[in-house]
């Protein structure tokens, strides 16, 4: 889902996109950019359209992967895989890895998650410089713990945390810029964020290790960090919660918590 900011600026874009394509005659690069745009605002008939009439004109990357993320949201998975498919046909030799990487995103986004985390563990065995495919992994790991704490599969969502942080990070990359650009997903506070949603599944599990974690993450995290508003959000959450709940008494795993913070577990 997109936060409302994300959602207006996309929103702006589309409207400018379609403002030039109004007064000019069809560009194939402006209607692959707006099908993309599409695609991240959930238009999916519409961003279909726009790369389909992209491709018609000259068949390029951005529109075939446009469509794919277009099909795969609307729930046309195999069709949104044909897409990527048929994006490296298109494609310099030198980018096929990097395409290797959004067919996994794709995969990943349709459901299949443990098919896509397996798909870049693939390219992380085969590469010398993996860095980039370090932290998608991490983030595809981050999401699904995410979905497995909304779901109160509070151990697997640890795990999966746990699997995230077990994962070497370097967020600044141009190709990681252009991850984010396609898919939406955000990479910045990567780690912290990895860290406090580890820290409130271990909360939700009944952990006496929760306080003690979020502690850790009081001390150790820099000033600046703690000024964002997602991370400021999401620390007195827990913090809030950690005042009013009584002591643990080790045996709540049961238990859910009486509110959760799926606000923040969104894919801005």
């Amino acid at each position: 889902m997109l936060n409302s900011r994300k959602h207006d600026q996309l929103a702006n874009a589309e409207k400018s996109l379609t403002a030039v394509l109004d007064s000019q005659n069809p560009s194939r690069h402006l209607l692959a950019s707006r099908a993309l745009v599409r695609a991240r605002l959930g238009l999916w008939d519409e961003a279909i359209g726009d790369a389909n009439e992209s491709i018609e004109i000259q068949p390029s990357v951005l529109a075939y992967i446009a469509k794919s993320m277009a099909h795969v949201g609307k729930g046309e998975r195999y069709k949104g895989y044909r897409a990527c498919d048929i994006a490296f046909e298109h494609s310099h030799s030198t980018h096929v890895t990097f395409l290797l990487l959004i067919k996994a995103v794709v995969v990943f986004m349709a459901g299949e998650h443990d098919d896509a985390i397996s798909r870049v563990e693939d390219l992380i065995a085969t590469l010398y410089s993996n860095s980039i495919c370090y932290v998608v992994q991490a983030y595809m790991h981050f999401l699904l713990g995410n979905a497995l704490m909304e779901s109160g599969d509070y151990e697997g969502a640890i795990q999966s945390f746990n699997d995230a942080g077990e994962k070497p990070r370097h967020h600044s990359n141009q190709a990681l810029s252009l991850v984010s650009l396609i898919s939406g997903w955000k990479f910045d506070d990567l780690d912290i964020m990895i860290r406090l949603h580890h820290c409130e599944a271990l909360y939700a599990a009944g952990r006496m290790s929760a306080a003690e974690s979020f502690l850790n993450i009081i001390n150790s995290t820099d000033e600046e960090v703690f000024m964002r508003e997602s991370i400021t959000v999401l620390i007195c959450t827990l913090l809030h919660r950690y005042l009013t709940t009584p002591e643990s008494s080790g045996n709540e795993s049961s238990q859910e918590p009486e509110t959760t913070t799926s606000s923040v577990y969104q894919r801005n």
